[in-house]
């Protein structure tokens, strides 16, 4: 499955009013995603590991 379906069945998407993805990188353990909260101004790290 590709990050990009998991997200938006994790209804991520649905988020995009006030959350905007900044970086999707992968890393040795899955992926580590930087977002910003457009609400309150907040970054979010979120790691999604493989296994």
């Amino acid at each position: 499955m590709k990050l990009l379906e998991l997200l938006n069945k994790l209804g991520i998407s649905r988020l995009n009013e006030c959350i905007e993805i900044l970086s999707i990188s992968e890393c040795s353990k899955g992926w580590k995603i930087l977002a910003y909260n457009k609400n309150n101004g907040e970054k979010i790290r979120l790691t999604l590991e493989k296994f």
